[in-house]
């Protein structure tokens, strides 16, 4: 099998939208491609953990990340891009748009693709929580998201879990 020229490598990586509010587009971006040589990004697009969408789960646990701002937020999470009501209308999904006011207004596919685009980079939107099984900061008793119950899991005996479906 033939090797793959560096172009048609995925070198890929998961970012939060914090780290491009903290640092910048421009310049998260510049160090990315240029000092890792990264052409994909997989951004947190929606999420109620610190882990996918803050800067560090608890700093006091794992410390600070070698990047961004060195304090504390309170994240509330949501969706960090602007979700279309239309593609809504039929569902039980309304307003999820992250209510933090580190991120009002900010919409991080509107304000990362162009930038990345024009780098020749890609961008994969992520979803991935953890199936809200687990205690603390993100679990399903923490998280604010409206019309919680219209989401719980029901298994195959018609019994509500205490989890939503994933």
């Amino acid at each position: 099998m033939p090797a793959q020229s560096a172009a048609q490598k995925f070198v890929g990586i998961q970012i939060s939208p914090i780290s491009f509010v903290d640092e910048g587009i421009d310049t998260v971006l510049d160090t990315l491609q240029q000092r890792v040589g990264v052409n994909v990004l997989m951004i947190g697009t929606v999420s109620w953990l610190g882990l996918k969408a803050g800067r560090s789960i608890s700093h006091k646990l794992d410390g600070w990340p070698d990047h961004g701002i060195p304090e504390p937020i309170e994240m509330k999470g949501g969706a960090y891009f602007t979700p279309h009501p239309e593609y809504y209308a039929h569902t039980a999904i309304k307003d999820f748009r992250a209510k933090d006011e580190i991120t009002a207004g900010f919409d991080v596919l509107e304000a990362v693709i162009p930038a990345a685009k024009a780098r020749g980079m890609r961008v994969m939107p992520e979803l991935m929580e953890p199936l809200f099984k687990y205690a603390g900061h993100g679990s399903v008793n923490n998280v604010d998201i409206a019309n919680m119950p219209q989401y719980l899991e029901i298994d195959l005996y018609g019994r509500t879990a205490a989890e939503p479906c994933t």
